[in-house]
């Protein structure tokens, strides 16, 4: 899933769920139950992932839209409520992790990053693009829909 839907995902956890901790706890588990569902990874971030840092300013600028996306949806709805932007970090966080793992080596990242990896197993399966489109569709409006709410 794209960073915006995770991002949604956890505001409208943390708009709705009390008490609040059982909103972050559920924002960060959020994360794993969404990769889980079949999806499609809408733009490539191939470069960072091969830490080829010096050609992977493009794939920064797609993350940082996706985030600003993302962020800015949540505050045309809701405006700025703090809990709803700690619970909507939490819902990314899996992928922060994943990504701090490229740049520290460290036991624990790395056994994180292998879990997230294996969360997305339903990715392998030949599930038509369309089904996968429509199923982050679900969850995005799903997630606004809650949000709005």
């Amino acid at each position: 899933m794209i960073l915006t839907i995770h991002l949604l995902t956890g505001a409208a956890l943390g708009q709705k769920i009390h008490p609040f901790g059982l909103a972050l706890i559920l924002a960060f588990f959020s994360h794993y139950a969404l990769d889980f569902l079949p999806h499609s990874h809408e733009y490539s971030v191939k470069r960072i992932k091969e830490k080829k840092w010096h050609s992977a300013g493009f794939d920064f600028l797609k993350v940082g839209l996706d985030l600003i996306i993302g962020l800015t949806i949540i505050f045309l709805i809701i405006g700025l409520k703090l809990a709803v932007y700690e619970t909507a970090f939490l819902a990314i966080l899996a992928d922060g992790l994943t990504f701090l793992s490229l740049i520290c080596d460290n036991r624990l990242l790395r056994l994180h990053e292998a879990f997230h990896r294996r969360v997305h197993f339903l990715r392998k399966w030949p599930i038509p693009s369309g089904v996968k489109f429509f199923i982050e569709l679900i969850v995005l409006v799903v997630a606004i829909y809650f949000l709005a709410d």
